[in-house]
């Protein structure tokens, strides 16, 4: 495992996540960079940005999916996370097919 991420905190595993799921339209916008910094508070966004993009699809989603239990251990660690990504892809007030989309997937992923 990559050094960076075994210092994971919860707050960088839910940038990470967030990341990910901002690639759902294919790019991330300001608003989404801005939605993960506030609620995230994590001060190494460009590193975790850089992690996702120097990783293929399949490393990160190992990567979620090794980290997830640590953080949000269970049932209820996974309902929290729904919750979550359900508030980020409705953040902007529009919830698009392709978000909706990713959505399902990383709920199964999970």
């Amino acid at each position: 495992m990559n050094s960076e991420i075994s210092s994971w905190s919860d707050k960088d595993f839910l940038a990470f996540l967030m990341i990910y799921a901002s690639k759902a339209d294919t790019q991330t916008t300001e608003d989404e960079i801005l939605w993960i910094r506030d609620k995230c508070k994590v001060s190494s966004f460009e590193n975790l940005m850089a992690l996702y993009n120097s990783q293929s699809d399949y490393e990160n989603i190992q990567t979620i999916q090794d980290q997830r239990e640590k953080f949000f251990p269970g049932e209820e660690g996974k309902t929290r996370l729904g919750e979550f990504l359900r508030d980020f892809f409705q953040a902007d007030g529009r919830f698009s097919l392709m978000e909706q989309n990713t959505m399902r997937v990383l709920t199964r992923l999970l």
